[in-house]
């Protein structure tokens, strides 16, 4: 018997020059895939100095002053007018800052009197979300070897991948021993019991982005399991065998890989 933590290392160890193939997916069909390289941002993000509230875009020095409004900038349109002394735009969330001002005070910081705007807080916020306050070109903003998530698709959208490169998903293979073994979907009969490792093997495979293209169970027969082992390899970069791994006189995985040349790791 070994332990959890020493299988695994002497996995990663065994494992760990293995070239992986890689693959091109589309971003929307990226979900669950695991990055085979660092996305890297193509511009600041934001790209240019934008409100971070529905307000009204000013000069810091002109805040105890009554305003004239000259324009509205909406998200989306770029602004038409700069602002001078005395002046202020309305600027919706997410709207480019016009040239010349430099804070965004909140809508309800202010109050219209007649056809100017009067600041009521004259201790607001700048409220601006200045160009490159988030990722600088060049940023690194997925690492490789991330598992990629919903909200990593987004991200991979907004930097302009739509095609990231990612590894292939290893296939795997499932073999059940035992002659004791009944398919999940017939009714056992003593001393029979439903083989229902294999079901579950095949979705933590699928929970951790690898496919199954080859599931079977076998029984106590070396010969038999022999041959379900090679047909396993020949369409599989990994095979887990359930069963038969004790030293009884029905235990014969262990003879099986022996007989194939492969290097026990651990038992």
């Amino acid at each position: 018997m070994i332990l959890l933590e020493k299988a695994l290392e002497i996995i990663r160890e065994a494992t760990n020059e293995i070239i992986l193939e890689t693959e091109i997916v589309e971003v929307d069909k990226s979900n669950g895939r695991v990055l085979a390289e660092d996305i890297v941002s193509d511009m600041d993000f934001p790209s240019f100095d934008k409100s971070a509230m529905d307000g009204y875009a000013i000069k810091r020095s002109d805040i105890e002053k009554l305003l004239e409004v000259i324009e509205f900038i909406p998200a989306g349109k770029k602004p038409e007018k700069n602002i001078s002394k005395g002046q202020c735009s309305k600027i919706m969330t997410g709207a480019m800052l016009p040239e010349g001002a430099d804070m965004v005070v909140k809508i309800e910081d202010t109050e219209l009197i007649g056809d100017k705007v009067k600041i009521k807080n004259l201790k607001s916020k700048g409220n601006i979300l200045f160009k490159g306050e988030n990722l600088k070109e060049g940023d690194i903003v997925l690492n490789k070897a991330c598992k990629i998530n919903p909200v990593h698709t987004g991200i991979l959208a907004s930097t302009g991948v739509n095609n990231p490169t990612v590894f292939k998903k290893p296939i795997l293979s499932v073999i059940s021993t035992g002659s004791e073994l009944v398919s999940p979907e017939e009714k056992p009969f003593p001393p029979q019991i439903r083989n229902s490792n294999s079901t579950q093997i095949q979705s933590l495979a699928y929970e951790y982005g690898a496919e199954v293209s080859f599931m079977t169970q076998v029984e106590d027969d070396e010969n038999k399991i022999l041959q379900s082992v090679k047909a396993a390899l020949l369409k599989s970069d990994i095979v887990v065998l359930t069963g038969g791994a004790s030293f009884g006189d029905l235990d014969f995985s262990q003879k099986v890989f022996e007989s194939l040349n492969a290097k026990i790791k651990f038992t």
